[in-house]
């Protein structure tokens, strides 16, 4: 019926496995119903993020649908967005300044997603990770276990180390989380600068990170935005939303099953001169607040952080590695007073 089929379809689109089992192949009624099952599926196959179908029934061989091709396909709703992006001379300042960069087309692989490492993705990034770099005005953040966090960074990566632990990805991470400062030195062109803004840490710069950035975006499954007061009141932290939001409308159907967790840190962040601003957008494309305090207790943080793997169990999934990935860091840079970063004009 019309009305089953319509809510099927909305499954089939909201899930990433699917196995249909049936016994009865010597069933001419069955085989007639399945034959009009396959037709759907195959109809819906391009709309789904990643589906992995199997129809198995009696003697019938089994179908399998391992991913939807990548985002940088000819005729793609975002293809001409996402190449848009890309750079063809380096723009940081002191590093990679006017230097030639890849040609797109080196970069792409034939299943329209960036490599990596050298190596075409054998399947989509699940999992994004947005944060604030700088160091935290308001103090040092703890999580449920007591671990201690000075800036965005620190807890972006204390963040990244336990979505790998609690996800068995420890070994290839970078396949599955996008974490710029994790994946950048993966893609080309990518330098290390030392003592990054005399904070004493290191960061990766890549001129197209950009381009990278917003394609894992807009593979991802689920994106956990970090929003410090520091967030809050940089420009680059709000134009990133902006491009979420841009993203979004063009194509709102994409994002029905994407799951966008944004936790604000700080309760200083409801009183920043930008905060309506921000609130209005989150609105617009349905984004709901969380709250993850340092006042938080123990027991209230680990309820947030067991909600967050609840979620991502729920939409994402961490297929079989796949092999051959190489870092490929150009080379490294000291920070200087005249290092400057592109931005995102």
């Amino acid at each position: 019926p019309p009305d089953q089929t319509s809510v099927f379809g909305s499954l089939c689109i909201a899930t990433s496995c699917l196995i249909i089992g049936y016994r009865r192949a010597t069933d001419a009624t069955f085989n007639s119903k399945c034959s009009c099952l396959k037709a759907l599926l195959d109809g819906l196959v391009p709309r789904v993020h990643s589906l992995r179908l199997q129809i198995i029934m009696g003697q019938c061989s089994s179908k399998t649908v391992e991913f939807a091709p990548g985002l940088l396909q000819d005729g793609g709703v975002f293809n001409q967005e996402l190449r848009g992006r890309w750079h063809s001379l380096g723009r940081n300042q002191g590093v990679d300044e006017g230097m030639p960069q890849p040609s797109l087309n080196d970069i792409v692989g034939s299943n329209g997603r960036s490599k990596l490492g050298g190596v075409e993705r054998a399947f989509p990034y699940q999992i994004v990770l947005s944060f604030p770099g700088a160091m935290f005005s308001t103090g040092s953040k703890t999580d449920m276990e007591g671990v201690t966090m000075e800036s965005g960074h620190e807890m972006a990566m204390a963040i990244h180390e336990w979505l790998a632990d609690e996800f068995e990805v420890t070994k290839n991470p970078e396949q599955y989380i996008y974490f710029d400062y994790y994946n950048l030195p993966f893609v080309p062109s990518t330098f290390a600068v030392t003592n990054y803004k005399n904070r004493g840490s290191t960061a990766h710069l890549n001129t197209n990170w950009n381009f990278y950035y917003v394609e894992a975006q807009l593979e991802c499954h689920v994106m956990l935005v970090l929003v410090s007061l520091e967030w809050m009141e940089s420009k680059w932290c709000r134009l990133e939303l902006d491009t979420m939001v841009k993203l979004i409308e063009m194509d709102k159907t994409r994002f029905e099953d994407r799951e966008i967790l944004l936790y604000i840190l700080d309760p200083a962040c409801y009183t920043s001169a930008h905060f309506e601003g921000f609130k209005a957008q989150c609105d617009q494309v349905g984004i709901q607040l969380r709250n993850y305090y340092e006042s938080m207790t123990p027991e209230e943080k680990s309820a947030s952080e067991d909600e967050t793997v609840g979620i991502i169990q729920r939409v994402c999934r961490f297929p079989k590695a796949y092999k051959g990935v190489k870092r490929a860091v150009e080379g490294e840079a000291p920070w200087t007073a005249n290092t400057a970063v592109g931005g995102l004009e």
